[in-house]
C-alpha cells in the first residue's frame, strides 16, 4: 500500500467513525482518535495483565505439584493464552492455568488435548462450575480404594436421571437462574461432547402400556405420555468430559516430588 493510499484510508476511516465517537467511547471505553493508538495500547495492556495473572497461577500450580515442565505444543498454548487474555473471571483464569499446567506436565497423557482450549473458551464461569459439581457427584460414587481418579470409572458412575439432574446439583449449592439456563448449559455440554443423553428401556413402563392396550376394547388414541414411559433418560459424563474436567483442575503432586 502506497503512502497516498494509507492517507486516503486514514481520512476515510476518520470520516466514517467520527459520527460514532460517543457511542464507541461508551461501548469500548475509548474515543475515536484512540482507535489506532492509545486505545490499542490500552487493550494490549489489559490482555498482558490478564496473561500475567494466568502465568502466576500456572507457576504456583507447577510448583505445588512439584512438576518439572516440558514444552507445551503451540496448538495448545496459543489458543489457550489468546482466550485467557480476554478472561477476567478468576475461576476461569484458574482453569486456564490448570489446563496449561497439565499440558506442560511430562506425566500427563489423557489430560493433554488440543481440543480442551476450544471447549473451555466456549464455557461461561457458571457452566464450568456446573460441570465441576457434576464431576464431583460422580467421583464421590467411586468406592474407596477403587481409584478415585480413574476416568473410566468416574464416567461409568456419572449416570443421573434426566429429570433429577437439576435437583442433584441444587443440593450441592448451585442455584439455577431459570430453566432456560439449565437447558442451555446441558445443551452446550452435549454439543461440546462433555456429556451425553442415554435412553434406557423401562420394563415397568412397557408393562403398563401393554396392560392398558390389552384391557381396552380399542386402541387408545392418546398414548404420548405412555410412550414416554417406555424409556428413561439419563445424562452421563463422557470419557472426554471427565478428562476435560481433570485437565481444568490443578495437577496433583507426584509421589516423588514431596517438598
Amino acid at each position: 500500500m502506497t503512502d497516498d493510499e494509507k492517507e486516503l484510508l486514514k481520512v476515510t476511516a476518520e470520516a466514517t467513525l467520527k459520527p460514532l465517537g460517543n457511542l464507541l467511547e461508551r461501548l469500548f471505553g475509548g474515543a475515536v482518535d484512540q482507535l489506532g493508538g492509545e486505545w490499542e495500547d490500552r487493550l494490549r495492556a489489559r490482555r498482558f495483565l490478564r496473561r500475567a495473572k494466568v502465568y502466576a497461577k500456572l507457576k504456583r500450580q507447577l510448583d505445588d505439584a512439584g512438576i518439572d515442565p516440558q514444552e507445551i505444543p503451540e496448538k495448545i498454548w496459543v489458543p489457550a493464552l489468546q482466550a485467557a487474555s480476554l478472561e477476567d473471571d478468576e475461576s476461569l483464569q484458574d482453569k486456564w492455568a490448570s489446563l496449561l499446567a497439565h499440558a506442560g506436565d511430562p506425566r500427563a497423557t489423557s489430560t493433554r488435548s488440543d481440543m480442551f482450549p476450544k471447549v473451555l473458551a466456549n464455557l461461561t464461569a457458571r457452566e464450568a462450575k456446573i460441570l465441576d459439581l457434576y464431576f464431583d457427584v460422580a467421583a464421590r460414587r467411586v468406592p474407596e480404594g477403587a481409584g478415585s481418579r480413574d476416568p473410566h470409572l468416574i464416567s461409568t458412575l456419572s449416570s443421573i436421571d434426566a429429570t433429577m439432574i437439576g435437583s442433584v446439583l441444587e443440593v450441592r449449592g448451585f442455584a439455577w437462574s431459570d430453566d432456560t439456563e439449565k437447558e442451555k448449559a446441558l445443551g452446550r455440554f452435549i454439543t461440546e461432547g462433555l456429556i451425553h443423553l442415554q435412553r434406557k428401556f423401562n420394563d415397568s413402563g412397557a408393562t403398563a402400556l401393554a396392560k392398558k392396550i390389552s384391557t381396552s376394547e380399542k386402541l387408545p388414541t392418546h398414548l404420548t405420555s405412555d410412550m414416554r414411559r417406555l424409556f428413561n433418560e439419563y445424562y452421563s459424563l463422557t470419557l472426554f468430559g471427565v478428562h476435560f474436567v481433570m485437565a481444568c483442575r490443578p495437577p496433583i503432586q507426584s509421589p516423588g516430588s514431596a517438598q
